[in-house]
């Protein structure tokens, strides 16, 4: 239904009416992506087939034969534990915050001013997603997010 309400108003669909409005280029995100694609293909094609090869061992079926489910994460959002490290070790004596500081300064971003407002730390009975928000869409800017204290 809206693609045919997009098409009534000149847009080729839905998707396309969205981008543009929100002053987006379709061809260029097109481009982004299709590049993104052409630097990452190769390493996600050989990490895609050493998790498949580890998980289908687990699972004792063929790689082929996978499933969403066997990947630990139905949306594929982040890597199926498969390895034996542990990152979180090598963080367990930094400042969180203070690195994300860091590494935003580093970029040429000052992040102190949205850092000041923002609901940072882990607390009982509070929100367990992050998420980052656009108070007055003029510029103040806030992250809601659960970093443990060290």
């Amino acid at each position: 239904m809206r693609n045919d309400i997009a098409r009534e108003l000149g847009f080729a669909n839905y998707h396309d009416m969205s981008l543009r409005l929100s002053d987006q280029d379709p061809a260029v995100i097109e481009r982004i992506f299709d590049e993104l694609d052409s630097l990452t293909r190769l390493t996600f094609i050989f990490l895609k087939v050493e998790m498949d090869a580890s998980l289908a061992k687990k699972y004792k079926v063929k790689p082929e034969s996978l499933m969403p489910w066997h990947y630990q994460n139905r949306f594929f959002q982040e890597a199926p534990a498969i390895y034996s490290i542990n990152l979180d070790g090598y963080f367990a004596d930094k400042d969180i915050v203070q690195l994300g500081r860091d590494y935003y300064t580093g970029i040429g971003l000052d992040v102190n001013d949205i850092l000041a407002k923002s609901d940072l730390y882990e607390k009982e009975s509070k929100y367990q997603h992050a998420y980052c928000t656009h108070i007055d869409r003029s510029g103040d800017v806030r992250v809601v997010c659960n970093v443990k204290k060290q």
